[in-house]
């Protein structure tokens, strides 16, 4: 390797090194960060393991992030059935249904279910956002 190509290198080592001092990256955890566009949970979580304890506690699908008047105007819960043809209730606001509740109940353990979900702020505005995944454990 040359000196020139080695100086190369130490100067863009360099600029990296300081980059990422003065912009470190921002943790977000499980896909809940206090900022940014509204994200769904249920029961606290963004998606993962979903166990009956975690369906016993789950009344109303939540969100976070920055958006302080965001509502859920509308959400879905889609399955696969065991002909893996996709089924979904859907419910108007937040609130889980009796329905829905029992769906999940009834899953074989291992089974994926995805809830989406439509959300507005008090202007009207509406606002995307990504759908959560859960694998159910009960």
């Amino acid at each position: 390797m040359s000196l020139r190509t080695i100086l190369l290198l130490a100067v863009l080592s360099t600029i990296l090194a300081l980059r990422a001092i003065a912009h470190p990256p921002v943790p977000v955890h499980a896909g809940m960060a206090p900022g940014g566009p509204p994200a769904i949970h249920l029961a606290g979580k963004h998606g993962g393991t979903f166990l009956p304890t975690d369906l016993a506690k789950a009344t109303a699908l939540g969100l976070h992030g920055c958006v302080a008047d965001a509502r859920v105007t509308t959400f879905t819960i889609a399955i696969m059935d065991c002909d893996k043809k996709r089924f979904t209730l859907t419910a108007k606001g937040p609130e889980l249904t009796t329905e829905m509740r029992t769906m999940l109940k009834n899953l074989p353990p291992a089974s994926t279910f995805t809830i989406t979900a439509a959300v507005v702020d008090a202007s009207g505005k509406v606002w995307p956002v990504e759908p959560a995944e859960f694998i159910w454990k009960g």
